[in-house]
């Protein structure tokens, strides 16, 4: 075969896709040929579609042309008492509670202090484990 060299060792690049290259940018090369007239054509298009009906037509919308907005994490507008899980879950729920705290970033804030709790557990397991086998040590 020719992938390899006088050594028998494969030779660097792929052979078989090197007249497969630039596919990717064939979309974007597409894209470049619509001027703005014809993207206002197809959406009216679309559009018209949708008003009648269509399903498709408002599903490529929907996906394509105004997707849903993706959630931004914004800075928490409270404070919270990183010492006390408890409290600090409880404010958490308190803020989603009263609008103050989207429920995507209340969420992401317990996992958070849930972590953190956990992470609290293993330290103090550790260290009482410690302690156990320093006085079994003694008691030896």
């Amino acid at each position: 075969m020719t992938d390899r060299n006088a050594q028998g060792q494969f030779v660097s690049g792929n052979a078989a896709a090197k007249n497969k290259r630039g596919f990717k940018d064939r979309g974007r090369q597409l894209a470049r040929l619509f001027t703005d007239a014809d993207v206002q054509q197809v959406y009216q298009a679309l559009m018209a579609k949708v008003a009648d009906g269509d399903t498709t037509a408002l599903s490529l919308i929907s996906r394509y042309i105004a997707p849903p907005p993706k959630s931004t994490l914004t800075p928490t507008p409270f404070k919270l008492d990183c010492t006390d899980p408890i409290s600090s879950a409880n404010a958490v729920i308190k803020a989603a509670a009263a609008g103050e705290l989207p429920a995507d970033v209340a969420r992401i804030l317990m996992d958070a202090i849930s972590g953190s709790q956990r992470i609290r557990e293993v330290v103090e397991l550790e260290a009482r484990i410690k302690e156990i086998e320093t006085n079994l040590k003694d008691a030896l």
